[in-house]
């Protein structure tokens, strides 16, 4: 299985950066079968190998699946990532 990366959602955003400046908010779901830290970092090195200009992220939800062994067979973490926009 390993990392799973789905774009849920995205927004545009003001904040301010030594001046104002654009950024966008996207989400994301990381998943890993070792833990939801492991998640969360699948994800955001998902996230630098598309993305420019990231500045933060904040975890939304955390849920895993189950296995037929009856413990957690993966665990997902959904994430909201802030990124500057250029030009």
């Amino acid at each position: 299985v390993g990392l799973i990366i789905v774009i849920v959602k995205q927004q545009n955003l003001l904040m301010e950066v030594s001046k104002m400046a654009v950024a966008r908010i996207t989400e994301i779901i990381g998943s890993s079968e070792k833990s939801w830290d492991d998640a969360v970092q699948n994800a955001l090195d998902r996230a630098n190998q598309t993305l420019r200009g990231l500045t933060g992220i904040e975890v939304t939800k955390m849920n895993a699946s189950i296995g037929e062994d009856g413990q957690v067979a993966e665990y997902r973490t959904h994430l909201r990532i802030t990124f500057i926009l250029e030009g």
